[in-house]
């Protein structure tokens, strides 16, 4: 592995500045999405990066591709295991978001995720074991990413226990209150839908909260970058975002992905559709569900991004507007 630290000092030693940590347009997201936590995580994020190289005894390597929920880094212990170690804004929704995710790692104990091997959620600091290769299940044909994908989820799946249920967020009474609030947030957010995609997408969140079914734990974020090709198993998830819900809830980041791809194919409505029968095939639900959630779940997108600011979610709008076009029965 190509070290750019071999430990605390080195950091100060080559002088990395910010810019050479988060490229500007990473930076400028991380900022607008977590306000004054952002700005606190880039400030800090090079003596962050010292302090635990120092307390945890890695060496630290590459940057891996880099979102904007967090720092990546290729890591290695003492021992010569190659280790993540993943970085994040901490402050007030923050740290539960950290500890949520060392929550279901821990949980899940490497079956179906990364193992998690040193946590310090407060500080937003995970380590976790690498996947190597790494490549993301969108390397698959679109057939196998959908079924390889949901049957890892459904490998995460459990049912959950009481400590589940205190701790992690129930998506139902989530789908009451973005049901509720459907009209106020799509003024806020401009109405990007037609009036006909709409009112489609305002049914879907009323029937999720009408039609409340069995919960499991999800993973919550099973998007193609975030299932790896790994050693240990053929396919590990990683950077969890826990949540209890029925099964169909962990399709939708699968169902609406690749959209580059998807929305320059001929019929790219049935593609979709395909999706959510192999998706809901895969997961023991029905495909009416998927639908459901997959819209559900594209708006909260549209909602929280446009509280960012500086995306462009044409592409997600255009996915929305061919999922109404084709709404499966509630017995499919």
């Amino acid at each position: 592995m190509t070290a750019l630290w071999e430990g605390a000092p080195r950091i100060g030693a080559y002088g990395l500045s910010l810019m050479t940590l988060v490229p500007p347009e990473n930076a400028e997201v991380i900022a607008r999405r977590f306000g004054a936590a952002g700005e606190q995580f880039l400030r800090e994020l090079a003596e962050r990066l010292a302090d635990i190289a120092t307390r945890w005894e890695l060496q630290l390597g590459e940057a891996l591709p880099l979102g904007i929920g967090g720092y990546l880094l290729a890591a290695q212990l003492r021992d010569g295991q190659q280790v993540v170690l993943k970085v994040s804004p901490t402050g007030g929704e923050k740290d539960v978001a950290n500890e949520l995710e060392a929550y279901a790692l821990k949980r899940w104990q490497g079956d179906g995720a990364v193992e998690l091997l040193k946590a310090d959620p407060s500080a937003g600091t995970l380590l976790v074991e690498r996947c190597i290769p790494g490549a993301h299940i969108d390397t698959l044909n679109d057939d196998e990413m959908l079924t390889v994908g949901c049957e890892l989820a459904r490998r995460l799946h459990r049912t959950p226990d009481a400590e589940d249920a205190r701790r992690l967020p129930d998506a139902a009474a989530r789908a009451v209150s973005w049901a509720t609030e459907f009209e106020e947030s799509m003024d806020r957010i401009g109405h990007p839908l037609s009036a006909g995609a709409e009112r489609v997408v305002r049914q879907s969140h009323e029937d999720l909260a009408r039609d409340v079914r069995a919960s499991v734990v999800c993973h919550g974020d099973m998007n193609p970058g975030n299932l790896l090709a790994a050693q240990r198993l053929p396919w590990l998830a990683v950077d969890p975002l826990p949540v209890l819900a029925d099964a169909a809830y962990d399709a939708a980041s699968l169902v609406w992905s690749k959209r580059p791809w998807l929305l320059i194919q001929g019929d790219p409505a049935a593609v979709l559709e395909r999706r959510i029968h192999l998706a809901a095939r895969s997961l023991g639900t029905d495909a009416h569900r998927v639908w459901a959630w997959t819209l559900v779940l594209l708006t909260a997108i549209l909602v929280d991004r446009s509280s960012w600011g500086g995306f462009d979610e044409t592409p997600l709008v255009a996915v929305a507007e061919l999922l109404c076009e084709r709404p499966p029965s509630h017995s499919s």
